[in-house]
């Protein structure tokens, strides 16, 4: 499997119902595709670390830069996609309906949608490589929330935006507590991040 843009963009169309959702395309190099939808932003990045290649499938708001982890919002730094990160499974909880201390206290457990999910894959017994089972588990997720997924990050809607961030301040103050509790136990302090994880626009 050569990992490249033009592989990128022939799964992102066999696995994933572009069209359903409306979104075009509106951006392309040879590290990454993006696509538009009247909701949100979608990109593929092709990422190489020492000759190996990743991909990562990121999910924005319409106003996010083609090629930046960050933007300028009144006058700070602000993130502007969410990745497959820890932000994503965040973001999918709060999609639950969990409270930011309940998706806080299960962080280390698999969500059930994701272990559902691969238990249906291991039973079809497909021949199926990383990056496909990638954009499967994205069209799963897709499939599962619906409209709700993507109105998200829509800037018509930005009561839905200001919850999530109030989810995720709430789960990361709960989070940096904890941390700091540990590390004073070994007489440590904590780097601080230049941006917060939780200030996201």
């Amino acid at each position: 499997m050569d990992l490249n843009i033009d592989y990128v963009e022939s799964l992102a169309k066999r696995l994933l119902p572009l069209e359903t959702w409306g979104f075009v395309e509106s951006a392309r190099t040879d590290s990454f595709l993006i696509y538009n939808s009247q909701w949100c932003r979608l990109r593929f990045n092709i990422n190489v670390d020492h000759h190996n290649k990743s991909l990562f499938i990121s999910y924005g708001r319409l106003h996010a830069a083609d090629d930046k982890a960050t933007i300028k919002w009144m006058g700070e730094d602000y993130f502007c996609w969410i990745n497959e990160s820890r932000e994503s499974r965040i973001l999918l909880q709060f999609l639950d309906g969990l409270t930011s201390e309940e998706a806080y206290k299960t962080s280390r457990e698999r969500l059930k949608l994701y272990k559902d999910f691969e238990a249906s894959v291991s039973a079809s017994h497909q021949e199926i490589n990383s990056v496909e089972l990638q954009f499967m588990r994205h069209a799963m997720v897709w499939e599962h929330y619906g409209l709700r997924f993507f109105e998200l990050f829509d800037l018509r809607r930005p009561d839905l935006w200001d919850d999530f961030i109030n989810f995720l301040k709430e789960y990361f103050r709960l989070y940096y507590e904890k941390l700091d509790i540990n590390l004073q136990k070994q007489g440590q302090k904590r780097t601080h991040h230049e941006i917060p994880p939780y200030r996201r626009c």
